[in-house]
């Protein structure tokens, strides 16, 4: 597998032998100089033998996340959506929006996007994002309340949701966002996909509510007629 980090200033690189079912830790290095930087992963293998997590922290402030790895060759629209853009806390404080995206395709392209949300009174609405031009293989940081409207979305809506598309190939674009406190201690991560590359609209996951565990679902409709959704919840006494 080779491992590659890139900054504003230069990429570095390593190429590692992993045995069968071995598990390897890597520290990458951080450029002091580049506020944003990307991890591009590539392996010898056919189908899906590599399985790999990143982690990112700051120990002054306890930020903490996780980096989501996709395959740009399994993209199959010029769209990205995300659900649970959480745009205050739970005591209703303000909180900092940000995205980042990141052009992998081989030309320039151009990011346009919204934010969608619903009022009190059940009234969908929605706030433009500013275009944003991406060289290839160019990283941007995207504070949607220096972008965007965002800060005219009434103070009674709590979440809201996020649309991208793109002038590139399907799979040429990534993307990440996240909701976080000024502190940088409480982050909210929203997790950002192709609608038609999902290899199934559902999923079953684990639902925590034991001690102060408590668990959230986001739905969000990204087609433009009524849909109707069902849950289930599974429990060892029954359904």
């Amino acid at each position: 597998s080779r491992l590659m980090g890139s900054g504003p200033n230069r990429p570095d690189s390593a190429t590692l032998d992993l045995a069968p079912h071995e598990t390897r830790v890597i520290d990458v290095s951080r450029d002091s100089q580049s506020s944003i930087g990307a991890l591009s992963i590539e392996h010898s293998g056919t189908g899906g033998p590599l399985v790999a997590r990143a982690m990112v922290q700051d120990l002054r402030t306890g930020y903490s996340s996780t980096v989501q790895f996709s395959a740009p060759q399994k993209g199959k629209s010029s769209r990205l959506e995300g659900a649970g853009l959480r745009l205050r806390g739970p005591l209703r404080e303000s909180l900092n929006s940000v995205v980042v995206a990141r052009n992998v395709g081989d030309a320039a392209t151009t990011l346009r996007g919204r934010v969608p949300y619903t009022t009190a009174d059940g009234d969908g609405r929605f706030v433009k994002i500013a275009a944003i031009r991406l060289a290839p293989g160019e990283a941007k940081v995207i504070q949607l309340d220096r972008t965007s409207e965002i800060d005219r979305i009434p103070s009674e809506v709590e979440i809201a949701g996020l649309e991208f598309e793109h002038a590139g190939a399907p799979g040429s674009v990534i993307m990440a966002a996240q909701s976080m406190s000024s502190d940088g201690n409480q982050v909210y991560r929203v997790p950002m996909w192709d609608p038609l590359a999902q290899r199934s609209p559902t999923g079953g996951y684990p639902w925590y509510v034991e001690g102060t565990s408590s668990t959230t679902v986001y739905i969000k409709n990204i087609t433009r007629r009524e849909q109707k959704y069902m849950a289930h919840l599974v429990y060892p006494s029954g359904t």
